[in-house]
């Protein structure tokens, strides 16, 4: 008799659960059709005037209520424009000469420089393997008084013309005035060298301005002159 009863409760605890489930369901359809849903969408938001002018519309993200699900806008972003920047122009700056070579036809050596208190150049040199490069065999004594990167600048004379001459040593006195040691091959022992002396205290672009003596030879010595162009 006690499990008869059981299970009528049973029963009737499985039809009020049933009733309740059925209940609520109802229920939550008939909120559902008074109330819509939530979705994210666009909203266009009109921003505030400017200078008594609307400015254009622009597109946040922002939750908008509406009874049914529609297609998510798509925002388009104003264009904007990357100014050009154009270079400022610049004028190459001009070439300038680095160097300036009183000889271009032949080469030369034993090549001295001078500067005198007025700032003008002195140089002595002679042709190199004169010989052997059909050069000239005589000595060089140029000279420039100011600006001295013009060529036309520089006045050049030709000294020991009759000479081999091997090598040229270049100094000036305390007035300015230059002043050249010459060695050449000897005139007068075979193989020797003979050392010459210039000397100019005016006009010494012309030979006419130069006074070149003879002053001592040697002899016997080749041996250290082989490989040493400035030994005197």
């Amino acid at each position: 008799m006690r499990f008869k009863d059981n299970i009528h409760s049973a029963r009737l605890t499985a039809r009020l659960l049933t009733v309740a489930v059925v209940g609520l369901l109802c229920f939550v359809c008939q909120w559902q059709s008074a109330h819509p849903w939530y979705d994210r969408a666009f909203a266009q938001v009109l921003q505030p005037t400017v200078s008594g002018q609307d400015s254009a519309l622009q597109y946040q993200y922002l939750p908008l209520v509406s009874n049914k699900r529609s297609a998510v806008a798509t925002a388009t972003p104003t264009p904007t424009t990357v100014p050009t920047v154009t270079p400022t122009p610049t004028t190459a700056p001009e070439a300038t000469t680095v160097a300036l070579f009183l000889e271009d036809a032949w080469r030369t050596s034993s090549a001295a420089l001078k500067q005198d208190s007025n700032g003008g150049l002195h140089v002595g040199y002679y042709y190199y393997e004169g010989q052997h490069d059909g050069a000239p065999n005589y000595a060089v004594y140029a000279y420039c008084p100011a600006d001295c990167g013009d060529p036309s600048h520089w006045a050049k004379v030709n000294l020991a013309e009759d000479r081999d001459v091997l090598e040229v040593q270049l100094a000036l006195t305390s007035s300015g005035h230059p002043r050249l040691l010459i060695r050449a091959d000897s005139t007068v022992y075979p193989g020797g060298k003979d050392y010459l002396y210039a000397a100019c205290d005016q006009n010494c672009a012309s030979q006419a301005g130069w006074q070149v003596g003879y002053v001592l030879s040697s002899d016997g010595t080749d041996i250290f002159n082989v490989y040493d162009d400035d030994a005197p």
